[in-house]
């Protein structure tokens, strides 16, 4: 638990001839809609000139970014430093890291004047789903066919789609390339 905060942490301290620094770590499939696609995402938050941004938003616990993939601009980066640094000694379980740094970084961050945007907010996938009751829509596999046919999307978490690796009806072509490894 907590092994992504501790090496972000560390990566942090050595990125500072970066002016983009995106978190990521090996839970995530890259690339879903194709490397292309994916390109155009990052450019198009980095345009929107947000000095932090996440791919999906979420509000199980309180208002979030999902851990990562998330995108930070150098001027951010000692605060952010700061923050891990505050609370990461507080954390002795999972939900330790979730409760007190995944979901209070956003707040943290924004209290700070930081501008901060997200790919794809949770109320608008939710708006597309009404009548279901999805806890944490961003990682519900029963949505991986809204991941992989969404092209504002260029990742997903493999972990919530391994038991719909083997889903018949996935006609993307990158994304069952990407099945393969």
């Amino acid at each position: 638990a907590g092994t992504d905060w501790y090496m972000w942490l560390d990566g942090l301290k050595k990125c500072k001839k970066y002016k983009n620094i995106l978190l990521i770590n090996d839970s995530l499939l890259l690339g879903i809609n194709g490397i292309e696609n994916m390109r155009k995402s990052i450019y198009t938050m980095r345009n929107k000139n947000f000095d932090l941004w996440g791919h999906w938003s979420s509000t199980q616990v309180t208002y979030h970014y999902v851990g990562t993939p998330i995108e930070i601009k150098q001027r951010v980066r000692n605060d952010l430093i700061i923050f891990i640094k505050e609370r990461i000694s507080k954390c002795f379980n999972n939900m330790d890291y979730i409760t007190k740094i995944e979901t209070k970084m956003i707040e943290y961050l924004k209290k700070k004047n930081y501008t901060t945007g997200v790919i794809i907010e949770e109320k608008y996938i939710l708006r597309d789903f009404k009548k279901h009751k999805f806890v944490c829509p961003s990682h519900n596999p029963s949505l991986l066919n809204f991941w992989i046919y969404n092209k504002n999307a260029f990742a997903v978490k493999w972990k919530y789609i391994l038991p719909h690796l083997l889903f018949e009806n996935i006609k993307n072509p990158f994304f069952n390339y990407l099945l393969k490894y």
